[in-house]
């Protein structure tokens, strides 16, 4: 006996059958950015066996320069969709950064003083590794290729070196290291073609930097840099 199913059942059992979820083409990118910021402030105590003093490191006009960073990275997401429209985005990456942190004057307490020796240069550099976790839009397909936006929490760690000049008749360049971090939150506007992606970006950013640094005549200097600044810049590279 062969049996008979209803036309009217097939149908229900059609449409209650869950259809696949949405799939969504994950962002798998290598890209190099290049971004400026306000140079840091630099909090210095020069001490020798006699005496010690604080210095602010300061100039006429704050930010004093810009620093610039360097930084390449792998972006992965899309792996899943965090709401119907918002999905999930991460990256690693390396980084340097460099700063001019020339003060033109210091001040001391209430006090101030010219830094007379400007072409005594001091620099500030950064080496280090990034971690990312945040979220990306689903992408809408223009004219020019797919937009998307992105917004991603960082944290930023790794090795540093700063410069400082000796007190005295004779002074000198010298350089401390240390470790530095930086936390901070960065967003911006994503368009991939053709396997390229250009994304420009902006970010704030928290940090600190300390280093002791030995002088000349027993005088030793405990620096601290803080960032605290805006960032903007553009990434380039390509998808795979």
């Amino acid at each position: 006996m062969v049996a008979v199913v209803p036309f009217r059942c097939v149908l229900v059992c059609l449409a209650v059958v869950p259809l696949a979820a949405e799939t969504i083409e994950p962002i798998n990118d290598i890209r190099l950015g290049v971004s400026a910021m306000p140079t840091p402030r630099v909090s210095e105590r020069i001490s020798d066996p006699t005496t010690s003093s604080t210095y602010d490191w300061r100039s006429d006009s704050y930010p004093a320069g810009v620093g610039i960073r360097l930084e390449l990275g792998w972006w992965h997401g899309g792996d899943y969709k965090v709401t119907s429209s918002i999905n999930s985005l991460w990256m690693v990456g390396v980084n340097f950064s460099a700063a001019n942190i020339t003060p033109d004057y210091y001040e001391i307490g209430t006090t101030t003083a010219t830094n007379n020796r400007l072409d005594l240069g001091t620099k500030f550099r950064q080496y280090g590794a990034a971690f990312g976790y945040g979220i990306a839009t689903s992408p809408t397909d223009t004219e020019a290729g797919d937009l998307h936006w992105e917004l991603l929490p960082a944290i930023r760690l790794g090795y540093g070196t700063a410069d400082t000049v000796s007190p005295g008749a004779d002074p000198v360049v010298a350089s401390g290291h240390g470790l530095w971090w930086e936390t901070g939150i960065e967003g911006g506007l994503v368009l991939a073609a053709n396997s390229w992606v250009v994304n420009p970006f902006l970010g704030l950013n928290y940090g600190k930097f300390k280093t002791s640094i030995d002088l000349p005549n027993a005088t030793t200097s405990d620096m601290t840099i803080t960032t605290f600044a805006p960032q903007i810049g553009v990434r380039v590279g390509g998808s795979f």
